[in-house]
Protein backbone atom coordinates (compact mmCIF):
# COMPACT_ATOMS: atom_id res chain seq x y z
CA UNK A 1 0.00 0.00 0.00
CA UNK A 2 2.66 2.74 -1.32
CA UNK A 3 0.07 5.09 -1.93
CA UNK A 4 -0.99 8.76 -0.72
CA UNK A 5 -3.59 8.06 2.55
CA UNK A 6 -5.32 11.59 3.15
CA UNK A 7 -6.73 10.36 6.19
CA UNK A 8 -3.12 10.13 7.50
CA UNK A 9 -1.73 13.38 6.22
CA UNK A 10 -4.94 14.98 8.11
CA UNK A 11 -4.21 13.13 10.96
CA UNK A 12 -0.37 14.19 11.42
CA UNK A 13 -1.45 17.27 10.43
CA UNK A 14 -4.20 17.45 13.15
CA UNK A 15 -1.61 15.89 15.89
CA UNK A 16 1.19 18.26 15.13
CA UNK A 17 -1.46 21.90 15.27
CA UNK A 18 -2.89 20.28 17.60
CA UNK A 19 -0.10 19.56 20.50
CA UNK A 20 1.64 22.92 19.19
CA UNK A 21 -1.61 25.45 19.95
CA UNK A 22 -2.08 23.28 23.49
CA UNK A 23 1.52 23.90 24.01
CA UNK A 24 1.19 27.18 23.18
CA UNK A 25 -2.05 27.91 25.20
CA UNK A 26 -0.78 26.31 28.17
CA UNK A 27 2.74 28.26 27.93
CA UNK A 28 0.83 31.44 27.69
CA UNK A 29 -1.98 31.01 29.88
CA UNK A 30 1.38 30.31 32.38
CA UNK A 31 2.58 33.20 31.78
CA UNK A 32 -0.98 35.05 31.76
CA UNK A 33 -1.37 33.77 35.78
CA UNK A 34 2.03 34.85 36.65
CA UNK A 35 1.74 38.36 35.69
CA UNK A 36 -2.34 37.88 37.30
CA UNK A 37 -0.34 37.07 40.63
CA UNK A 38 1.93 40.05 40.09
CA UNK A 39 -1.08 42.36 39.94
CA UNK A 40 -1.35 43.19 36.24
CA UNK A 41 -4.40 44.17 35.41
CA UNK A 42 -6.03 42.62 31.99
CA UNK A 43 -4.92 44.77 29.79
CA UNK A 44 -1.62 44.78 30.07
CA UNK A 45 -1.92 41.17 30.24
CA UNK A 46 -2.89 41.04 27.28
CA UNK A 47 -0.02 43.58 25.99
CA UNK A 48 2.58 41.20 27.26
CA UNK A 49 1.10 37.97 25.96
CA UNK A 50 1.22 39.93 23.04
CA UNK A 51 4.73 40.91 23.10
CA UNK A 52 5.35 37.71 24.38
CA UNK A 53 4.53 35.96 20.58
CA UNK A 54 6.85 38.29 19.07
CA UNK A 55 9.87 38.25 21.02
CA UNK A 56 12.80 36.52 19.69
CA UNK A 57 13.12 34.32 22.90
CA UNK A 58 9.64 32.64 23.29
CA UNK A 59 10.51 31.59 19.29
CA UNK A 60 13.80 29.97 20.02
CA UNK A 61 12.50 28.31 22.99
CA UNK A 62 9.02 27.32 20.81
CA UNK A 63 10.85 26.52 17.80
CA UNK A 64 12.64 23.19 18.88
CA UNK A 65 9.26 21.86 20.56
CA UNK A 66 7.28 22.71 17.43
CA UNK A 67 9.51 20.94 15.24
CA UNK A 68 9.24 17.54 17.96
CA UNK A 69 5.44 18.20 17.35
CA UNK A 70 6.00 17.67 13.53
CA UNK A 71 8.13 14.78 13.71
CA UNK A 72 5.39 13.48 15.87
CA UNK A 73 2.71 14.31 13.21
CA UNK A 74 4.83 12.72 10.56
CA UNK A 75 4.90 9.22 12.39
CA UNK A 76 1.44 10.13 12.84
CA UNK A 77 0.69 10.40 9.06
CA UNK A 78 2.81 7.57 8.11
CA UNK A 79 1.11 4.71 11.29
CA UNK A 80 -2.14 5.76 9.81
CA UNK A 81 -1.25 4.82 5.94
CA UNK A 82 0.57 1.58 7.22
CA UNK A 83 3.38 1.95 5.04
CA UNK A 84 6.96 2.20 4.45
CA UNK A 85 6.46 4.99 1.82
CA UNK A 86 7.40 8.79 3.42
CA UNK A 87 5.14 10.77 0.79
CA UNK A 88 2.32 10.94 3.36
CA UNK A 89 4.90 12.39 6.20
CA UNK A 90 6.08 15.07 3.42
CA UNK A 91 2.64 15.77 2.20
CA UNK A 92 1.73 16.66 6.13
CA UNK A 93 5.06 18.57 6.48
CA UNK A 94 3.90 20.02 3.10
CA UNK A 95 0.76 20.85 4.46
CA UNK A 96 1.35 21.90 7.88
CA UNK A 97 3.69 24.88 6.04
CA UNK A 98 0.89 26.44 4.40
CA UNK A 99 -1.34 25.96 6.85
CA UNK A 100 1.16 28.16 8.82
CA UNK A 101 1.66 30.47 6.11
CA UNK A 102 -2.18 31.01 5.99
CA UNK A 103 -2.81 31.54 9.31
CA UNK A 104 0.30 32.27 11.64
CA UNK A 105 2.06 35.57 11.95
CA UNK A 106 3.63 36.00 14.82
CA UNK A 107 7.22 36.11 15.45
CA UNK A 108 10.37 36.97 14.12
CA UNK A 109 10.54 35.87 9.88
CA UNK A 110 14.56 34.60 10.05
CA UNK A 111 12.67 31.93 13.04
CA UNK A 112 9.90 31.60 10.88
CA UNK A 113 12.39 30.71 7.60
CA UNK A 114 13.77 28.08 9.86
CA UNK A 115 10.19 26.51 10.45
CA UNK A 116 9.51 26.34 7.11
CA UNK A 117 12.72 25.11 6.17
CA UNK A 118 12.76 22.18 8.86
CA UNK A 119 9.17 21.12 9.11
CA UNK A 120 9.13 18.69 5.47
CA UNK A 121 12.31 17.17 7.07
CA UNK A 122 11.28 17.12 10.31
CA UNK A 123 8.06 15.45 9.61
CA UNK A 124 9.99 12.63 7.45
CA UNK A 125 11.59 12.10 10.34
CA UNK A 126 8.97 11.07 11.93
CA UNK A 127 7.46 9.18 9.24
CA UNK A 128 11.16 7.37 8.99
CA UNK A 129 11.02 6.79 12.89
CA UNK A 130 7.60 5.23 11.91
CA UNK A 131 9.05 2.42 9.14
CA UNK A 132 11.91 0.86 11.49
CA UNK A 133 14.58 1.66 9.15
CA UNK A 134 16.68 3.13 11.68
CA UNK A 135 16.74 -0.18 13.78
CA UNK A 136 19.07 -0.97 11.24
CA UNK A 137 21.87 1.25 12.38
CA UNK A 138 21.38 0.14 16.04
CA UNK A 139 21.50 -4.02 15.44
CA UNK A 140 24.11 -3.26 12.84
CA UNK A 141 27.15 -6.03 13.82
CA UNK A 142 30.82 -5.09 13.32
Amino acid sequence: MNQIHIRGVFLGIAADWGITIAFAFIIQISYAVYWHLQGLDQAAIAEKIVALAWSTQFNLFFLPFGLAFTVFGGYIATRTAQSDNLINAALMGSTSIALGMVIQETGPMWVQYIGIIATVPMAILGGYLYTGAWNFFLTRQS
